[in-house]
């Protein structure tokens, strides 16, 4: 028997943006940077976890322990209350309880 795997549906597909903030090593300040994707949410959360854990290589570029935080993740697909922050967190939590699991 073959196992199906689940096609993301268009409906599974948003357009995100999502503001991080993060200490800046060079000023010791905080920054900001904004990522804008269409993309289903976890794999969103995949890429914000990245950053999160491991800090950003290109510009911005930030360290790892740079302490950076999601400010907010808004869905473009509802401008009007389009708030999408706590479901990112969640998918971000249950990516490290599956890591964690593994």
């Amino acid at each position: 028997m073959m196992k199906q795997t689940k096609s993301p549906h268009l409906s599974d597909v948003h357009t995100y943006l999502v503001g991080i903030q993060y200490n800046n090593p060079f000023t010791s300040n905080s920054s900001f940077f904004e990522i804008q994707r269409r993309v289903e949410m976890i794999e969103l959360a995949v890429e914000v976890s990245e950053y999160l854990q491991h800090g950003k290589q290109s510009n911005p570029a930030f360290p790892s322990h740079a302490n950076a935080q999601v400010w907010y993740c808004w869905s473009m697909n509802h401008p009007d209350d389009g708030d999408a922050y706590h479901e990112l967190m969640d998918a971000i939590e249950k990516l490290k309880s599956l890591n964690t699991a593994a």
